[in-house]
């Protein structure tokens, strides 16, 4: 399936509020109804992510989504009618650790990084 296809199918996936991924982004609704954009940091290891490297990654996510945006009408009139998290998380294999989020331009971070 393409990304362009997987893309249409998210809007329906996501209104029955279950779990979706296109491409290297993972999205879902949770409890207070903010469309959670996430994906895993490309670093294999906590010690090598900064903050700097997790910002400019958090900016990656923000520019995947926005290209979705692009590639769907349909999806971007689902995704301008929700509040949407951008969460940048470390995959350490069997689960995965939250280094920070944004909602509005708003860093939380979750994760001591130097």
């Amino acid at each position: 399936m393409n990304d362009k296809l997987r893309i249409e199918t998210a809007v329906e996936i996501l209104n029955d509020r279950l779990p979706y991924q296109v491409g290297e982004l993972y999205m879902g609704i949770d409890e207070k109804g903010y469309l959670n954009i996430t994906m895993a940091s490309i670093s294999g290891d906590l010690k090598n992510i900064s903050k700097s490297s997790a910002l400019r990654e958090l900016e990656e996510i923000t520019l995947l989504f926005s290209k979705m945006k692009v590639a769907s009408i349909n999806f971007k009139t689902f995704a301008e009618s929700k509040r949407v998290k951008y969460n940048l998380n470390f995959d350490y294999g069997m689960s995965d650790l939250r280094i920070c989020s944004e909602i509005n331009g708003l860093i939380d971070w979750q994760t001591d990084l130097n």
